[in-house]
């Protein structure tokens, strides 16, 4: 094969990549290795497609041969720390994306890859300095500012966790996970302006994805903008109109407006369930002492609790929901029961 021939074959790989036709770009590499069997760059794209296709062995030992010819390059290391990952070696993973940060400590995508691996493993302090190493390395990275949100939120560091959250949306409003983290984040704390001037924005022209739309209306009721909330879950419901979630969402915002009648509506197929809602028990708990409600309310939420599938997070706000409940005073507005 001449030299030139390599660089058309590069070149061919790359538009069948672009194609998705993984099994011919990995041909068109390996007729370049059959002829330079150290040529570095067939060597990194051969093992990272065998990747991707799951051949994991033959991708190793492909990206192991490119470390050896580019010992510069911070590709192969990471990619065959992922693939190694991926072949239950977790440990030499780590140590091989170690590596792909010391090769290249101003790769964005070596560092963020290694915050990854960390974060999988349990070493959140070292996840989140990779994480912030990337970022400082490349801004535009708004997947790692909402992964950066998430553990800050697990932190209790409110205040960095909105920040986080808000660049990713900032960058895509229809980020779900970043939209969800920064609703928790911006109810806990008397948010910034500027995150202020982004809940503005989204309230005005709510996302077109009803998981988005869903999280806002639920945020939009907890800061007491019950119009901009309704708006919301409306739009969630027009979109997937039997969707139980988003019926519950309403019921919520139909509550926290005063309107116990529509709520409790909505509600009452969810109670009635075997078993009931735990998300339709936590919106009941909240005013059955209002409608004469208050025994039933406790006797469905006894009966929950009794339930070993029963999520640990949600069995720990049931407890404090029934507590609340065998401690209010009944008040003598019965909509829902009139």
């Amino acid at each position: 094969m001449s030299e030139e021939l390599a660089p058309a074959l590069l070149s061919e790989a790359e538009h069948l990549l672009d194609e998705g036709n993984l099994h011919a770009a990995a041909d068109r590499y390996r007729k370049i290795l059959d002829d330079q069997p150290a040529h570095a760059e067939a060597l990194v794209m051969l093992g990272s497609v065998l990747g991707e296709m799951g051949q994991l062995d033959e991708a190793a030992r492909h990206l192991e041969k490119a470390m050896e010819a580019a010992p510069a390059d911070a590709r192969a290391p990471t990619i065959l720390g992922r693939v190694r990952n991926a072949l239950g070696q977790p440990q030499a993973a780590l140590e091989t994306l170690r590596e792909a940060v010391r090769r290249a400590p101003d790769d964005a995508v070596s560092a963020c890859t290694l915050g990854e691996m960390l974060q999988q493993q349990g070493d959140i302090s070292g996840a989140i300095e990779q994480f912030e190493r990337s970022i400082e390395l490349d801004p535009s990275m708004d997947q790692v500012w909402s992964w950066l949100g998430y553990l800050y939120l697990q932190q209790d560091k409110i205040k960095l966790a909105e920040n986080c959250y808000r660049k990713a949306l900032e960058a895509d409003s229809n980020n779900v996970p970043a939209l969800a983290g920064w609703c928790t984040s911006i109810t806990r704390f008397d948010y910034p302006p500027e995150a202020g001037k982004l809940l503005d924005k989204l309230l005005e022209q709510p996302p077109a994805i009803p998981d988005a739309a869903y999280h806002l209306a639920l945020t939009a009721a907890r800061l007491d903008r019950p119009e901009a909330a309704s708006t919301c879950i409306d739009k969630a419901l027009q979109a997937e109109p039997e969707s139980h979630t988003y019926r519950i969402g309403k019921a919520d915002i139909l509550e926290r407006a005063g309107n116990l009648r529509d709520c409790f509506e909505i509600l009452k197929p969810y109670l009635e369930a075997q078993p009931a809602s735990p998300a339709a028990l936590l919106i009941l708990s909240r005013f059955s002492h209002k409608v004469g409600l208050q025994a039933q309310c406790l006797q469905l939420i006894e009966a929950m609790l009794g339930n070993d599938q029963l999520e640990s997070d949600m069995r720990v706000e049931l407890s404090a929901a029934m507590d609340k409940v065998r401690h209010a005073k009944p008040e003598m507005d019965r909509q829902p029961g009139s």
